[in-house]
This record gives structure tokens, sequence and C-alpha cells, in this order.
């Protein structure tokens, strides 16, 4: 005989008494007066905003062919049904106007923008030549160097004169590289600036160089644009280069992120109190930073902020007061503002995902011919995901999408993370809070959102640096 899996009691005391008769080694849901408990193990409910909690994995019910809701807190890997369900290992966090938003578990690394990549090609080594050389890479020199060789030199010896490092030839060695595929040099750029090289005064064995900037040649969905104009993915906005090509989506950038009392705090906004708290008492301003005007700045050490309520000027007395000398109020008004960020630095809200989704579609030629994600960060969250032969779930990779600093603020508060480090641990995946991650809205040319796992914090970095990718997915009810 089949156990009992659905309950219904009148009252708490019901429910409590009566435990004995639910099963441990299965499932049941409870009817408690108004409320619903999950019991056992593996509960599967109804994928209903009603029914999500933090922490819900979404699942594929491949004989009803429905998407369910799997109760993580019940989830017992030994005994649950992989012929019946395919687990997406994706984990919701918030519902916003009927559509659920989904954390994959995993993560990867990428740049936010692509290099720029050149060729320098046509270079005569049986005659002495000469040409200059000019790049805007990352800490490069700001002034053009000229390359010369003798006659008969190699190209090993040409090669040697672009150095790398702070303020040499090719600028920061961890950023820019040059090498020799066959009678060729390959230069590889990246900068905050516009990443643009140029050569000029072509003598001699130099006199029919061609420099290909690989920039210049990109295509979207598959439909190639090459309109000779270099392109600097790391050095410029996704809208001024390519706002064009979306009718139906704006690429807004912004520097501004708005605290809980609306100021904005730009790159020093909390959203993991506890980790920001830790670092501030070990590393926060020693001098004054008020929580009410806008600023920069990391709060105040506790000391710092104690110290106020004896200080001779009134703005320090008056913070001190106000947050009834509560070194955690005064940090807690440090934190973004979710309804703030939906405005500001969370400009693509709403549009679940069709932001990323369009900038992972962007690529650029190579120089070795293939085609290469224009930005890199989107496209792997869109590669992420859960493939099964024979059935289309939505946790397909190409269906999930980086999240925006809305979605960041969301979840990368200490309560949800908390409840979803544990869950996701429990499938093999990247907890929250370990590493930087990604956010999808751009800060300015150079820069983009990112979540802070040192300070607790929304930052940005440059476009150039490779930190952790997340994919998220967008489920509609």
């Amino acid at each position: 005989m089949a156990k009992k899996s659905l309950f219904q009691y009148d009252n708490r005391n019901d429910y409590n008494v009566d435990a004995h008769s639910r099963p441990t080694d299965g499932s049941s849901v409870s009817k408690v007066s108004h409320e619903v408990e999950f019991n056992g193990v593996n509960v599967v409910v109804d994928c209903l905003p009603q029914n999500c909690e933090v922490g819900d994995m979404i699942i594929y019910d491949k004989e009803t062919m429905k998407h369910k809701l799997l109760k993580m807190d019940t989830y017992d890997a030994a005994s649950f049904d992989t012929d019946k369900y395919i687990k997406s290992n994706m984990f919701w966090h918030v519902t916003v106007t009927g559509v659920g938003l989904f954390l994959f578990a995993t993560q990867s690394s990428a740049r936010w923008a692509a290099s720029n990549e050149y060729r320098i090609a046509g270079i005569d080594l049986t005659q002495a030549g000469s040409f200059t050389f000019l790049s805007t890479g990352y800490q490069a020199k700001n002034s053009a160097t000229t390359i010369e060789w003798a006659a008969n030199a190699t190209l090993e010896s040409v090669k040697a004169q672009f150095t790398t490092g702070n303020g040499a030839v090719l600028g920061s060695a961890s950023y820019n590289s040059i090498a020799i595929v066959g009678s060729d040099l390959i230069i590889t750029v990246n900068g905050t600036g516009t990443n643009l090289v140029t050569i000029g005064s072509l003598t001699g064995g130099a006199a029919n160089i061609i420099l290909t900037d690989y920039s210049e040649t990109v295509r979207i969905n598959g439909v190639t644009i090459e309109t000779k104009a270099h392109r600097s993915f790391q050095g410029s906005t996704v809208t001024s280069l390519f706002g064009t090509y979306f009718t139906n989506l704006t690429f807004p950038a912004t520097s501004a992120c708005y605290s809980v009392t609306k100021v904005n705090r730009s790159w020093w906004t909390g959203v993991a109190l506890q980790v920001m708290k830790a670092y501030c008492a070990a590393s926060g301003s020693t001098s004054f930073v008020s929580d009410i005007t806008a600023n920069t700045s990391a709060p105040m050490t506790e000391a710092t902020f104690l110290a106020c309520k004896d200080s001779d000027t009134p703005a320090e007395v008056e913070v001190y007061t106000r947050n009834k000398g509560s070194w955690d109020n005064y940090l807690r008004n440090m934190l973004a503002d979710p309804e703030d960020l939906k405005g500001t630095v969370g400009l693509s809200y709403g549009d679940f995902g069709e932001r990323s989704k369009a900038r992972a579609s962007i690529e650029v030629l190579g120089y070795d011919g293939s085609w290469k994600p224009a930005y890199p960060a989107d496209y792997a969250a869109s590669q992420m995901g859960v493939t099964v032969a024979g059935y289309t779930t939505g946790f397909e990779p190409g269906n999930l999408y980086q999240s925006n600093t809305f979605e960041f603020a969301s979840f990368m508060n200490d309560e949800k993370r908390l409840v979803l480090n544990p869950f996701i641990s429990a499938v093999g995946g990247t907890t929250l809070g370990g590493s930087g991650l990604w956010a999808g809205g751009e800060c300015n040319g150079g820069s983009a959102w990112l979540f802070s796992a040192t300070f607790g914090i929304l930052n940005y970095n440059f476009k150039m640096s490779s930190y952790g990718v997340r994919g998220s997915l967008a489920f509609k009810f």
C-alpha cells in the first residue's frame, strides 16, 4: 500500500503530535491551519511563486513534462529519483513581477570584455628597416618607439624590442603580450582607454608592412559587421559600440550606487554586512566618513566612529547621535538600497537577462580566423547549464545570463548567503562570497560592476580583469 503523503491539521499542536504518522523515507505535504509544511526527503512541489522559498531548486519532471521545485532542505542525493527528475542546480532567491530568478551553483572566470588583437605582417628581414610603434594598452609607454633592424636580422630580435612592463613599449606584462606566428607578429593589448596600436614612418624592410586590427570585424547573432572602425571593447561602453544593432535594448552605464540613506557611495556600497564589518574592523577608515553624504570611502572603524561622540565637529557628533552610538547602525546605512539599484546600477533590472544575452551574441574575429566572444563574462554565463539528451528543460546553455547588480544585492546579503551556501555545497557548487563576481552592469567605458568578496561591497574594476562569472536564469511562472 502506498504511503500517505498529504496531511491536514487544524492547528500546530495537532501537527506536532502526529509527527510519527508522516513518512521519514519519503516526502509529505501538510496543511496546518492556513500554512503549508513540507516534510520527509526530496519533497517536490508545483513550481508556483507561492511555493518558493530561498534555496529551492527548479527541476524538470520528465513524466509530466513540467517544471517543479525541489525543497533543498529535504534533499537526499542518494535517494533522489534521477530517472524521473532532471536537476538544474539552480536555486531560487527572489521573485520579481511573476518571474523567479534562479542562481546557478557553479561559476567560471573570465574577462568582462575582450582583448584587442593585431597582426603585423610583411616584415622584410633581408634588408634593414624601421617603423614607429605606439600602443595605448594598459600602462604602456605614452610616446612612439622606433622599432628597427639590420639586414638579415631575426624576427626574434625584432620582437624583443616590444618590451613589456609598466611604462614599456607594450605596457603591463600581465595584460599585454607579443608572439611570433609564422613570419608575423601577433600583439594582444588590454587597457582602460582605446587599446589602440598604431604604426608609422615605414622605411626599408618595413615599407610593405600591413597592420591588421581584428577589432574591426565583429558579428552579432551570426551576422558579420565589418565597418573598418576600431572597437575598444575594454575602453568603450556597449551602447557606443553596438547600441544601434539592438533596436529594443539600451546598455546603460552608471557610476551611481545608492545606499539606504539615499546617497551615492558608488564603489563602497555594502551588500554583505558581516563581510564588510569584518573588513572595516581591521582596515576601515581612521578619518571621519559620513553615512549621509555622498563619498567613495570605506566606512569608519568602530573606534573612529565611537570617537565621534566627543568630537568638536558637529557633523561627527550628529552621525554618532543619529545612529544611537551603534557602529552596526552606521554600517547598515552604507548598504545598497535594492529599490534604488533598480534605477541606478541595476538599470538593466527588468530585462531578465536580455542585455547579457545580447552581449553574449557579439563576437570578434581572432587573428587565427576563429570567432571569439567580445564580452567573455556574458558568454561564459550563457554556456553554463544542464543538458539532458531528448529534453528541452530551459536549463540548457544559452538560457542563462550574467546577473545584473540588482540581483547581486538581492542574493549577496548575509541572510541569503547563509541559506544558499549549504544547498550549493550539497550539489558540489561554488559557494557565494568566496571570490569576486562580475555583474552585468557597466560603470563606464573601462570598468564594470562586480561583487567584491574581500570587502562585502559592490565595486567596479577594469573590464580587462578576470573575475568569477555565475549564471542566472529568469523563469516565468
